[in-house]
């Protein structure tokens, strides 16, 4: 049932969180009908290998991954293969990463109009320059995988965002998809707006968890939620991130 899936996560350690995560276990016996299709937001760069582990655990609980892949470097803004975008043109990859991928590139022309900032130097009467913003970079990248969804969700659906390492649990988005997490009292899913799910720490691979939780990894977001909030104030890089 709803119930007893949610009961197998682990509650947040904020007395405060808590609390709505009790009560969201409590009254969540309603399933969705039919159950809702669940979209993986990814901002990529070069993490390759960690990129196919990520979809070979989540492809068959996604009904896509919407990549945004940098053609430059993150720390430097200079020129960098598209690793992923050519191996699915030339069809070197496995399945699992062609079935389901849509893939939008991001390169210099966003870094120089969007992620120039100007700095001042030497003081008050010193000049000026512009310097790149990886930061911002990212943050554009993560706000173009929300167009890719907007673009394609349908009323009901999910949108998992998180990081290329940050790999949710199967059977967490599949309980996710049939369920609603939120109370009738407390409104639905999208008038909660989403989850915050927690992150176990692996290291070297995937037979070493190093006991480490991180209670901020991969966020789950209601596609009415998302648009609703469009409406009302657009959406901006900065608080999408």
């Amino acid at each position: 049932s709803c119930s007893s899936s949610f009961e197998q996560l682990t509650p947040p350690k904020l007395r405060s969180k808590r609390a709505r995560f009790a009560d969201a276990v409590h009254n969540s016996t309603a399933e969705v009908q039919p159950a809702r299709s669940v979209w993986d937001l990814i901002v990529f760069g070069f993490e390759l290998e960690m990129l196919k582990l990520h979809m070979r655990v989540l492809h068959p609980v996604v009904a896509g991954f919407l990549v945004t892949e940098a053609s430059i470097r993150f720390q430097t803004a200079k020129s960098k293969p598209t690793l992923l975008s050519d191996g699915l043109s030339a069809g070197t990859l496995p399945p699992y990463m062609r079935e389901k991928t849509a893939v939008r590139v991001l390169g210099s022309d966003v870094a120089e109009s969007r992620c120039k900032g100007r700095v001042l130097i030497g003081g008050s009467q010193g000049g000026v320059r512009k310097r790149y913003s990886g930061r911002c970079f990212q943050q554009q990248q993560r706000l173009a995988t929300l167009e890719m969804f907007l673009e394609r969700a349908g009323p009901d659906d999910l949108a998992v965002v998180s990081d290329v390492d940050e790999i949710a649990r199967p059977e967490v988005l599949s309980s996710l998809a049939s369920c609603h997490p939120y109370s009738q009292g407390a409104g639905p899913m999208e008038e909660g707006g989403g989850l915050l799910l927690s992150a176990r720490q692996f290291k070297f691979g995937v037979h070493c968890d190093t006991g480490y939780v991180w209670y901020e990894g991969p966020k789950v977001y209601a596609a009415r939620f998302l648009r609703r909030e469009q409406r009302q104030r657009p959406w901006t890089a900065q608080g999408f991130d």
